[in-house]
């Protein structure tokens, strides 16, 4: 499977992330895309939200308030 970060704050993302041993180990598996801020908000609607795609069909969405539901 392939995972991917959308973020409009390339930079900030990339060092929380790096501050986690594990996500650190796996950072370079980790597609990074930008996005326009708006674009972000209009689409997400909390942040961070959490999208699980099969191509360009969203199957599922998270709320940062829901991630611990994602891998049940």
């Amino acid at each position: 499977k392939t995972f991917y970060i959308v973020t409009s704050q390339l930079k900030k993302v990339k060092e929380y992330l790096s501050k986690s041993a594990l996500i650190k180990e796996k950072i370079s598996s980790i597609n990074f895309l930008t996005c326009d801020a708006t674009v972000m908000k209009t689409v997400a609607r909390v942040n961070p939200t959490l999208y699980l795609m099969n191509g360009p069909v969203v199957e599922n969405k998270w709320a940062w308030t829901n991630f611990g539901k994602v891998f049940k």
